[in-house]
């Protein structure tokens, strides 16, 4: 797996912006597409949404018994990338971005972000083939100037 977090400029990275890296984690758990997540609403899709968000809560939990991350005070940059093994293919953006909603929420609702919107979280997607399947995050604060 590479270890490099390549930006792209077409997104609005902006590399200019003074950070701190403040946790680097890997979770080891397969990465949802957007197909399999339903909705966040009630009925039957809302129900295997919450079940898929409970699941990598568990599993965020034990990887986070491993490193002491603090909890967000400020706005942060998350670089969010999906390890898929072999036998598996890269999913298209929007997949790859959208299976990443309850991912993004877990964190929120354990203080490592402060919200998901623009003001507190700019957001980064990538995904590259590995020998397993997991979920590698990366935050920084960005502070202030």
């Amino acid at each position: 797996m590479p270890d490099d977090f390549t930006e792209c400029e077409a997104c609005g990275f902006q590399p200019e912006l003074p950070v701190k890296l403040v946790a680097d984690i890997v979770v080891d758990c397969s990465y949802p597409s957007q197909n399999q997540l339903g909705a966040n609403s009630r009925g039957k899709m809302g129900w295997h949404y919450r079940r898929l968000r409970q699941e990598f809560a568990a599993l965020l939990h034990s990887a986070l018994a491993e490193s002491a991350v603090p909890k967000a005070t400020g706005k942060r940059r998350l670089w969010l990338r999906r390890v898929f093994r072999p036998g598996k293919r890269p999913y298209d953006i929007a997949n790859l971005v959208g299976g990443g909603k309850a991912v993004v929420d877990v964190l929120v609702s354990r203080g490592l972000l402060i919200d998901d919107s623009p003001k507190w979280l700019e957001a980064y997607y990538q995904q590259a083939p590995g020998d397993a399947d997991r979920i590698h995050l990366r935050f920084f604060d960005i502070v202030s100037q």
